[in-house]
């Protein structure tokens, strides 16, 4: 899967997997990296892949999300879906898959978002899945979301 192989390469860049338990851990391990998203905690901690990677290697988790998007895809066919922390554009993703039109999946930490539109295209989506790099109190949408 491509997304896989995107997310791999920014975990090596990032020093591999290796998890911190806070955000001032994160900071600690690399100071180049944590001044490049906005200095909030929430975004310091959510912009570096290896938290996204221990979201997304919980199978049961993940899988059931799936699930849930696949068993109720009457309520995304065709519909305008508005995704709120998007990190690597998992639940974007599954929108997708179950039907919806159009999804905007909004991410505020900004490394993240770079890493979701990667994702994204390498996944031919870009007609569907539009990644918006913003806090949501700051996001502007074309059009309603229902």
């Amino acid at each position: 899967m491509k997304w896989k192989t995107a997310a791999s390469k920014q975990l090596e860049s990032e020093g591999g997997a290796k998890p911190a338990s806070t955000a001032a851990e994160a900071a600690d391990d690399d100071d180049e990296k944590v001044c490049a998203l906005d200095g909030s905690p929430f975004a310091m901690y959510y912009g570096l892949l290896q938290h996204q990677q221990n979201m997304l290697q919980d199978g049961a988790r993940t899988g059931m999300y799936q699930h849930a998007f696949m068993a109720n895809s009457a309520d995304f066919s065709g519909a305008t879906v508005l995704d709120v922390g998007t990190g690597t554009g998992l639940l974007a993703f599954f929108a997708a898959q179950a039907g919806a039109k159009k999804v905007f999946a909004v991410e505020h930490a900004g490394p993240m978002a770079a890493m979701a539109r990667t994702l994204v295209a390498g996944n031919h989506l870009e007609d569907t899945i539009e990644i918006v790099a913003s806090a949501l109190e700051d996001t502007k949408l074309g059009c309603k979301v229902r």
